[in-house]
């Protein structure tokens, strides 16, 4: 019953050996089905917990099973995961090929996942394209390629599956045009400026405080610095380093010509208030909050 603990008797044959050489006198029936040797548990039972531990790890796998009366630890939840042997690797008809950071921005591998199941069916250490083209060429019976736009993945592909047909995936499309309309914003956003200078001379300029003033200050002297060190001909990593910036960032700075003005909101409601909440606070210091929120709605202050 589930939640109460079962202790199972029973009662196993043992057979003498009569050779005199044979290191081992005592056999004792075995039960595999069932029982493996030198464990406590049923084989039912490590199915029921490794299919846990597989699909949440092994912290979340104890919970769990305490839960619903099996106490395991985690430490055996993770044992039992790497001493499960692995699946064969069949190849799909339909295959997935991307890397993944096994250490960000230092080391990065492939991933290769069965599109018909979204099952990841094996990891190549490196994205070198010698190592796509032998396990393609181990594992035929690819039709179709699905992957990024990595020049190594296409050699790979080429000469490991020549009978495939390859495609970059639409995550990849989206992401690519992403950072194309991203560059081409960037590059012309001088023109961009221009062209909205007439316009915002019609609106009421918004007052920055000196506290935003000198963040812009400290921006602007920031992307000069990486300006310099990018004619230098520095790398994005070391300029990231030497100003203590995300390389992201340093990338994002390198393709702009000018450092784009951050856009800050406009003035709100409670801002064309404020002459009368300084006025009522002089004529009656002690004025409670609620008396003055009830006169600023008469005034018509809506908040949003």
């Amino acid at each position: 019953m589930l939640g109460n603990t079962t202790i199972i008797s029973l009662k196993a044959r043992k057979f003498h050996c009569l050779t005199s050489n044979c290191p081992r006198k005592i056999f004792t029936e075995r039960f595999s089905k069932h029982f493996l040797p030198y464990r406590r548990t049923t084989t039912r039972l490590e199915k029921s917990i490794l299919s846990i531990a597989l699909e949440t790890g092994g912290n979340i796998t104890e919970r769990i099973s305490k839960s619903i009366g099996i106490p395991v630890r985690d430490t055996i939840c993770i044992r039992r995961i790497y001493k499960s042997p692995l699946p064969d690797i069949k190849a799909p008809e339909i295959l997935g090929v991307d890397d993944w950071a096994y250490k960000k921005g230092h080391r990065y591998c492939t991933v290769l996942v069965n599109l018909q199941n979204n099952n990841i069916i094996d990891l190549l250490l490196d994205r070198e394209a010698s190592s796509l083209e032998n396990w393609l060429k181990n594992h035929t019976g690819v039709k179709i390629i699905s992957r990024g736009r990595y020049g190594k993945y296409i050699q790979g592909a080429t000469k490991g599956a020549p009978q495939a047909i390859q495609v970059t995936d639409r995550w990849h499309l989206l992401k690519n045009l992403k950072q194309v309309a991203i560059k081409i914003m960037n590059r012309e956003y001088a023109k961009l400026s221009q062209l909205t200078t007439t316009e915002s001379q019609k609106i009421k300029k918004i007052s920055v405080s000196k506290n935003e003033a000198r963040l812009l200050n400290k921006s602007q002297k920031r992307f000069i610095e990486m300006k310099k060190l990018q004619q230098e001909g520095l790398s994005i990593q070391v300029i990231a380093r030497e100003l203590n910036m995300h390389r992201q960032t340093v990338k994002k700075y390198i393709l702009l010509e000018y450092l784009p003005q951050k856009c800050y909101k406009r003035e709100s409601n409670i801002e064309t208030h404020f002459s009368y909440i300084e006025k009522r606070v002089k004529e009656e210091p002690k004025i409670l909050l609620k008396t003055l929120w009830e006169e600023l709605k008469v005034r018509g202050y809506r908040f949003v």
